[in-house]
């Protein structure tokens, strides 16, 4: 479900959750530039956990079917028939192999961040790349 949401609007409900409801963090992040450390690493709480939680579900979705395509290799097979221990399989054999996808995929994901970080930079007020390309 969260994948299919666009950030803006993760952004708003995180917004009236944390900042609004719980008032753990501020609405807006305009103390990033100035303010305590305290302030400008609240200031980032919100626009970073809206990225992550766009992103997670995709990138652990990858993840997963990656892994599960890696341990159904015929060389895994072969690599625990022939007496091999399962975590040196697993680490050395299967993860390997499972992360040529993820990484494949985290690349192209950062240039979907890039996108991302227009909005919510302009939903939260902050001040960064993506405001001044609005500009």
């Amino acid at each position: 479900i969260l994948a299919g949401i666009p950030e803006f609007v993760v952004a708003i409900i995180l917004t009236f959750v944390f900042a609004l409801c719980l008032g753990l963090v501020p609405v807006d992040s305009t103390l990033a530039d100035h303010g305590t450390v305290l302030e400008r690493i609240q200031a980032y709480v919100l626009p970073t956990l809206t990225l992550v939680v766009v992103m997670v579900p995709h990138m652990s979705r990858i993840a997963r079917a990656s892994a599960a395509e890696a341990l159904r290799a015929p060389f895994i097979k072969a690599a625990i028939l022939r007496g091999m221990s399962r975590s040196i399989v697993l680490w050395d054999y299967a993860m390997r192999s499972a992360a040529v996808p993820f990484v494949n995929a985290v690349g192209i994901n950062v240039v979907y961040l890039l996108s991302g970080v227009v909005v919510i930079e302009n939903v939260f007020a902050f001040p960064g790349i993506g405001r001044l390309l609005v500009q």
